[in-house]
C-alpha cells in the first residue's frame, strides 16, 4: 500500500472498529459481511460515513457486497471513487 491508501485504510479501519467494537478484530483480510462483523445498517453508516469523509458519492453500483466485504476492498472502492472525481 502506498501512503495515500495508508491514510484512506487508517481512517476506515478506525470507524470499522467503532462499529465491530473492537478495530484488534480487523486486518485487511477480515471479511466483515462473511463473519457477521457488518450487518446492514452498519453498511448504511459506512456508506453515509464514506461519502462524507472523502467527498464521493457510492452509487447503487457500487453497493455491491464484495466493495464491502473486506477493509482492503473498501480501500479499493474509495481509491477508485476519488479517482472518478479526480482527486
Amino acid at each position: 500500500m502506498n501512503a495515500a491508501e495508508d491514510d484512506i485504510s487508517g481512517v476506515l479501519t478506525e470507524f470499522l472498529g467503532k462499529v465491530v467494537g473492537d478495530v484488534d478484530r480487523l486486518g485487511e483480510g477480515t471479511r466483515l459481511m462473511t463473519d457477521g462483523l457488518l450487518d446492514s445498517m452498519a453498511t448504511v453508516e459506512l456508506v453515509a460515513f464514506i461519502e462524507d469523509r472523502f467527498g464521493v458519492e457510492i452509487s447503487d453500483e457500487d453497493l455491491d457486497p464484495d466493495n464491502f466485504e473486506t477493509p482492503e476492498a473498501m480501500v479499493r472502492l474509495v481509491r477508485r471513487k476519488l479517482g472518478e472525481s479526480g482527486r
